[in-house]
């Protein structure tokens, strides 16, 4: 980045850097790692792809840990610290925030094709996986949360 003076004394700013604002063009946005700038159209169509697949998949991650979080509750035997489902529902819930942090900086593009396929992932995500999360003796959803019980 190269500061430069203007005829009037201000400072220039002579950089790409990014749009802080929603918008539609392509080649400008870095979705996660340096190596994935999507600079046509087939290429952001394949990151979309992905970030749909990894959103539905942030979902169904979701429904694990319930699952999991389930387990643990139904199994009373010795420690719950040492419990390998305590263990395992741990784990899984830093992955969890993994994904999300993901998510929120893939959104943080502000790419409207990104953020839209980030919103049709969790629609389609939630279509499939929450009825699978409803407990059959309450009819609720059960989202692992205590105070929701």
């Amino acid at each position: 980045m190269s500061t430069q003076m203007d005829m009037g004394g201000n400072n220039s700013m002579h950089h790409h850097g990014m749009m802080m604002y929603f918008h539609t063009e392509i080649g400008g946005d870095y979705i996660l790692f340096q190596s994935w700038k999507p600079q046509d159209g087939k290429e952001m169509a394949i990151a979309c792809f992905a970030t749909l697949l990894f959103t539905i998949f942030y979902e169904a991650f979701k429904l694990l840990r319930i699952k999991v979080q389930k387990k643990l509750l139904d199994n009373d035997s010795g420690n719950k610290y040492t419990n390998i489902y305590h263990i395992l529902q741990s784990c899984l819930l830093g992955l969890q925030y993994l994904i999300s942090y993901c998510l929120m900086l893939i959104a943080m593009t502000y790419q409207f094709y990104l953020i839209l396929s980030i919103v049709i992932g969790a629609f389609i995500g939630n279509l499939i996986f929450a009825p699978l999360s409803i407990d059959s003796n309450s009819g609720s959803a059960d989202f692992g949360d205590p105070c929701c019980r």
